[in-house]
């Protein structure tokens, strides 16, 4: 069946030609016109062109060989120009294929722009890290419960959660506030396998789980009424280019629901020195793999910056008078495994530093456990709308 519902979008000044939508044509007579378009561009660029796949769903063999045709036609008739195809891996077989580009023509090259955009993802989107996100999100719950519906959430909304993991928050959001639809959206293709068995086992119907990239969805504008990006933007080296979608794809007069950290604040009593310097040492070691992890206390400017109103920012500190032990010991444990195994090793730091660190991490296991002892972790919860006008 012919599919060609797709569209492209030059933009001179950046020289680039964007396709968005699904290339599915039956015939290659059915997007020789279009072909015929990007010919007629690259004939008048110098330099390098770009065609941006970035938001492009799907395209089939009949395309990938029109387009093959139509590349070596255009660096036949123009032999200095450079052409950039830049993809993401939202399509993984289609950018295999555009990959193949750069092995047919010397001036091509194929850049898959979500293996470098987020240079920490590798670490944490993987099976592992699931009990850890498990335990978090109990502990965490218990307050935040309380905040969404200061935030705006209410029932029969139509929510968008990006940056989903492993569904969990989707999943208590459904069972308490009755949305009319969640479409919740991840990088991490383990955590979603695990959030579709989730909502399987719980016959929750109303939550749809797609792959894709935060920066570049696959959403349509002005769509969600409550749209929500958790303890996420912390973890991109560009959180505002997450913020404009988030912005993008909210309704006017929705709101944007944002939680992050200011980890490097974590503290504890007693032992307060090497809990402090610990917490601040593996803040460092996150921004190593670009990630700022201290992002919760610049949200209110970043909200602002990019045009919401009727900002509210609060804090939502997690302690052990607040939750249970045993659960916030699970967090702590599991973030000094990965901490001075993984990120200080990857870091190069020698062992003294790991002791160091692990002795810091242990300490704080301990206040906590300890019916005297106290410790916090500070989040920040923030929301602000999309003006109507």
């Amino acid at each position: 069946m012919t599919e060609v519902s797709y569209r492209l979008v030059f933009n001179e000044n950046d020289q680039e030609l964007v396709f968005l939508g699904s290339m599915r044509p039956e015939q290659a007579s059915n997007i020789r016109k279009d072909m015929t378009i990007l010919f007629n561009i690259a004939q008048q660029m110098q330099g390098t062109l770009y065609l941006n796949f970035k938001k492009l769903r799907y395209i089939n063999n009949t395309a990938f060989n029109e387009l093959a045709w139509i590349l070596s036609k255009v660096l036949e008739s123009n032999l200095q120009l450079r052409i950039k195809v830049i993809t993401s891996s939202v399509m993984p077989w289609a950018s295999r294929k555009l990959q193949h580009l750069a092995k047919l023509f010397a001036n091509v090259i194929v850049e898959q722009y979500d293996g470098n955009f987020y240079p920490g993802q590798s670490v944490i989107e993987n099976e592992q890290f699931i009990p850890v996100l498990r335990t978090q999100t109990k502990i965490i719950w218990q307050q935040e419960r309380d905040y969404l519906p200061r935030h705006g959430l209410k029932p029969g909304m139509k929510i968008a959660e990006i940056c989903c993991g492993i569904g969990d928050f989707a999943v208590l959001i459904y069972k308490e506030f009755k949305p009319k639809m969640i479409v919740a959206i991840d990088h991490s293709r383990p955590a979603l396998k695990y959030a579709r068995k989730i909502a399987k086992e719980f016959s929750i119907h109303n939550i749809k789980y797609h792959y894709g990239d935060a920066a570049n969805l696959m959403l349509p504008d002005n769509e969600f009424d409550f749209v929500t990006c958790r303890l996420s933007l912390q973890v991109f080296n560009k959180p505002e280019q997450i913020l404009k979608e988030l912005y993008r794809i909210c309704v006017p007069g929705g709101r944007i629901y944002l939680t992050n950290e200011t980890y490097s604040r974590t503290f504890g009593y007693p032992k307060t020195d090497s809990i402090a310097w610990t917490y601040k040492e593996a803040y460092n070691l996150f921004r190593n793999l670009g990630m700022d992890l201290d992002f919760g206390i610049k949200m209110h400017f970043s909200m602002l910056d990019i045009g919401m109103e009727d900002v509210l920012i609060e804090p939502m500190i997690i302690t052990t008078n607040a939750n249970n032990r045993e659960d916030f010991k699970k967090v702590i444990g599991s973030w000094k495994e990965y901490i001075t195994n993984d990120l200080a090793i990857a870091a190069g730091k020698d062992d003294n530093y790991r002791k160091k660190l692990r002795d810091g991490f242990d300490n704080h296991i301990h206040i906590v456990n300890c019916s005297k002892g106290f410790s916090g972790w500070p989040i920040w919860v923030g929301s602000g709308s999309k003006p109507i006008n």
